[in-house]
């Protein structure tokens, strides 16, 4: 009844270097995190009045302009109800109309708590751009960050 338990044995065994072995989803993530990494020490700067108004101005300006693409989705979803959702070009401009809607929303958002705490409201828009798996190498929100917010510490 003595019988020998065997090691566990790994999954996987990595023999050479990881290097060899980057994809593009591994570059992607360090990229986010070097971005997340940037934004923890926003947490520690101060920030002008100006920065203040300019983002409750943003605010109130995106609040504002999603009265547009509110109505806009209000026609094409009475288009769509109308048509029992069953002309997809209308169900398509619906759902890119709600998407634009979704984002100015999410960035008014973004601007009124950047109004009180700069690194988080921009944290909040940085993170819904990313979570809404866009690309971060055309979109304005990363040109900003790279920009802005990425210089190297001298």
């Amino acid at each position: 009844m003595d019988e020998k338990k065997e090691p566990k044995k790994p999954e996987f065994i990595f023999v050479g270097e990881q290097e060899e072995h980057q994809d593009v989803e591994y570059s992607e993530f360090v990229e986010r995190e070097r971005i997340f990494q940037q934004f923890k020490k926003l947490d520690k700067a101060s920030y002008p009045f100006f920065l203040r108004v300019l983002t409750l101005v943003g605010s109130v300006l995106m609040f504002v302009v999603a009265i547009i693409p509110l109505a806009m989705t209000l026609v094409y979803l009475a288009f769509c109800i109308v048509s029992f959702f069953q002309v997809k070009s209308l169900t398509g401009l619906l759902k890119r109309v709600w998407s634009n809607f979704q984002k100015v929303i999410v960035m008014g958002i973004g601007f009124l708590i950047a109004t009180f705490m700069p690194p988080l409201g921009f944290g909040f828009i940085l993170l819904y751009v990313m979570l809404q798996g866009e690309e971060l190498k055309g979109d304005r929100m990363a040109a900003f960050v790279m920009t802005r917010l990425m210089k190297e510490d001298q």
